[in-house]
């Protein structure tokens, strides 16, 4: 139904979580990037691999798997050597984010992305789920060098099932 110049649904929207890892690596000096992206409402959903605004032709795109709640994950991977992995990111566009890009950046150190202040400037919080079997883990950044480090996530695991 529309009203005027909104649309109106009986249709939940549920927003993505994503998050980033590496795969087994496809070669020497070479690096598999992997862009998790979960529990998003309704399927349709856009990501690519970008170097700033210029998408990354050598992303693969997964096939949209369905979750146990009747949402969706789906998952892109790109092949890069591993002196060009930094400066990368995961571009998620989806119904449910309001125009608003969900961006997560390839760290320069170590795997997961590394935290930047959005494109618009101003002060940003950006919080990226991590899923475990039956639990769900929040990391939260509030700035540059400011993070949470969770150690041991395998030791917490019955925890985490648990709750």
């Amino acid at each position: 139904m529309c009203l005027g110049s909104v649309m109106w649904s009986s249709e939940p929207l549920m927003k993505p979580e994503a998050w980033l890892s590496s795969g087994h690596s496809p070669g020497p000096g070479r690096l598999l990037l992997v862009c998790h992206v979960s529990g998003f409402y309704p399927k349709p959903l856009w990501v690519m691999w970008m170097r700033g605004e210029q998408e990354q032709q050598g992303t693969q795109r997964g096939d949209f798997l369905p979750n146990a709640d009747g949402t969706w994950y789906l998952r892109a991977t790109l092949d890069v050597a591993a002196g060009e992995a930094a400066g990368l990111a995961c571009r998620v566009k989806h119904s449910s984010l309001g125009g608003q890009d969900l961006v997560l950046y390839w760290g320069e150190k170590g795997l997961g992305p590394s935290w930047r202040r959005g494109e618009k400037g101003g002060k940003w919080r950006l919080e990226t789920k991590i899923g475990l079997r039956s639990g769900v883990l929040n990391t939260r950044r509030n700035g540059p060098g400011k993070s949470q480090r969770f150690e041991g996530l395998l030791e917490n695991k019955e925890s985490l099932e648990a709750g």
